[in-house]
């Protein structure tokens, strides 16, 4: 048993990552935030990379900031090729 009292292994999605890791956390708010960018055309992986380095910045921003940095990080190499 873990330390939640459940079986070893349950919880899956449950990240034990130290603050100030410089990696989001598995969460809804990571999920939710892949999912906007993948939405809009990102693929799944380039997503998730800048997902985790928006929100490993600050483990408080919300949602909608996570999503707005990730964007402003996808956006970069875009305007530096042109």
């Amino acid at each position: 048993m873990n330390h939640l009292g459940l079986p070893a292994g349950a919880g899956g999605a449950i990240s034990h990552e130290k603050k100030g890791s410089g990696v989001l956390p598995k969460s809804e708010r990571f999920d939710d935030a892949v999912a906007a960018l993948v939405t809009l055309g990102y693929p799944a992986a380039q997503a998730q990379e800048a997902v985790r380095r928006a929100g490993g910045e600050s483990p408080d921003l919300s949602l909608e900031d996570i999503v707005k940095r990730a964007l402003g990080r996808l956006a970069r190499p875009a305007a530096l090729t042109r």
